[in-house]
């Protein structure tokens, strides 16, 4: 995979930040260490200005590399999903993305595909153990919050089950909330 940059909802996000990350989290680490290590054989001490700085640069360094381990975590879905999902939300008005990998306060949801279309959100995982349950109420708790309420939301662990639902939702009208909705979902994940 090239490292063309990819957004929120593109198929690929979650291996350019996987990259990005790695790369942004050795230079951040290795740029800290090397003011110390220059300002110490400088100064023959690591009581000077140096220090500071260094150890103020590992804030960041550090914030990174969580990112990056929050990365690792992530399952991206094989090339397979996308070449049978595209066909089907091509040319269509359907508010649909890859990679979320949604996070709540006890458990980390990982969605392959997303799909919103008026008052359905459905999802599709390869998750083996993702809770369902958990997923559906912090996601409805996160959109009642923000003033979208009475949302059908519904997670798909088999493929052949959520296009056969892709196609069904496709019928309905279009939401004038949708890419709002679709956007907040997209908030509150990496």
């Amino acid at each position: 995979m090239s490292m063309k940059k990819r957004v929120k909802g593109q198929y690929g996000y979650y291996s350019y930040h996987k990259k990005l990350d790695l790369l942004i989290t050795l230079l951040l680490f290795g740029l800290s260490f090397g003011i110390y290590f220059f300002c110490l054989w400088y100064f023959k001490t690591n009581k000077n200005f140096g220090t500071i700085l260094a150890v103020l640069g590992f804030l960041p360094a550090a914030k990174s590399a969580i990112r990056f381990i929050m990365f690792l975590r992530t399952i991206e879905g094989p090339l397979s999903v996308k070449e049978t999902i595209d066909p089907i939300v091509e040319g269509t008005d359907l508010t649909a993305g890859y990679d979320f990998y949604v996070t709540s306060e006890k458990k980390n949801f990982d969605l392959t595909h997303l799909t919103v279309r008026g008052n359905v959100i459905i999802a599709y995982t390869l998750q083996k153990k993702l809770d369902e349950k958990a997923f559906i109420a912090h996601a409805d708790t996160i959109l009642t919050q923000n003033g979208y309420k009475d949302r059908s939301i519904k997670v798909f662990s088999d493929l052949h089950s959520y296009i056969d639902r892709i196609g069904q939702i496709k019928e309905l009208p279009a939401g004038t909330k949708d890419p709002e909705v679709f956007h907040l979902l997209g908030n509150i994940s990496l």
